[in-house]
């Protein structure tokens, strides 16, 4: 015979949290707390970019922190429908701009701002403390050229553009 819970603490449910218990989320443990990142759901795409469709992070400079930012832009990048090929050039071209500012910028803290403009993706870039002092290379031109599809520099910040290939 099946049972039916009747209330929270007949299904293990850590009242204050809404976590199930056996997720061991009942009992309250001190620590760091987990950061959780928010998901998209959408069942009618809409081409309108809106403030969900805005994420920012603040990062210190460091290339430690470069995977922070490589995977919300993945995450983001596969919701905008892009191949894994696609992704993996998203994620290029953000280690390249983010290794060059922590470089450049020592000590420093990004403010990395994301927007999903229907199958595009915007990065952008920009100093907590004031204008960015960073032109690339080229050889690091040539490999933005390569992976996105518009890429700027300016004492405002970077721009990194990539949209979804037609299919």
């Amino acid at each position: 015979m099946i049972g039916v819970a009747r209330d929270t603490e007949e299904l293990g449910v850590d009242t204050r949290s809404g976590y199930p218990g056996w997720l061991g989320a009942k009992q309250h443990r001190p620590g760091p707390q987990r950061i959780a990142f928010p998901t998209m759901v959408d069942t009618e795409p809409d081409s309108t970019p809106s403030n969900e469709d805005c994420f920012e992070v603040l990062v210190p400079l460091q290339t430690r922190y470069a995977s922070m930012v490589r995977i919300i832009a993945a995450s983001l990048g596969a919701e905008a429908g892009f191949t894994v090929d696609e992704i993996d050039d998203v994620r290029l071209a953000l280690d390249e701009v983010f290794s060059m500012l922590a470089e450049r910028h020592v000590g420093e803290r990004v403010r990395t701002t994301f927007r999903l403009d229907g199958h595009q993706l915007v990065a952008g870039f920009k100093l907590e403390s004031g204008p960015v002092d960073v032109e690339p290379d080229e050889l690091a031109a040539n490999i933005l050229r390569s992976v996105v599809d518009r890429y700027e520099f300016s004492s405002d910040g970077v721009t990194l553009t990539k949209r979804a290939a037609e299919r």
